[in-house]
């Protein structure tokens, strides 16, 4: 009888001891899992804001091409003139 429950005491501390492992394997696993989730949120925002400067990049990259545009288009005009009226 004493054997038969120092055996089943045994076998009790043996599950109580997988338990607690398999316990903080799963704790361990849940804190991976939320900071996957943050580090996703955090590359997402990143893109976000990657793609949002790049288009304001083009934005001022594009006014700054039209504003060279109309300076050029204006000395051209300047010299027509000034050219035209060399002639007259």
């Amino acid at each position: 009888m004493i054997q038969q429950l120092q055996e089943q005491l045994k076998n009790t501390k043996g599950d109580l001891q997988t338990a607690q492992r398999e316990s903080t394997h799963d704790r361990k696993r849940v804190e991976i899992e939320k900071f996957k989730t943050k580090l996703n949120s955090a590359s997402s925002r990143n893109e976000s804001a990657t793609k949002l400067f790049e288009a304001r990049l083009n934005d001022e990259l594009r006014i700054a091409r039209d504003d060279l545009r109309q300076e050029e288009t204006k000395r051209n005009c300047c010299c027509f003139v000034t050219n035209s009226s060399k002639g007259e």
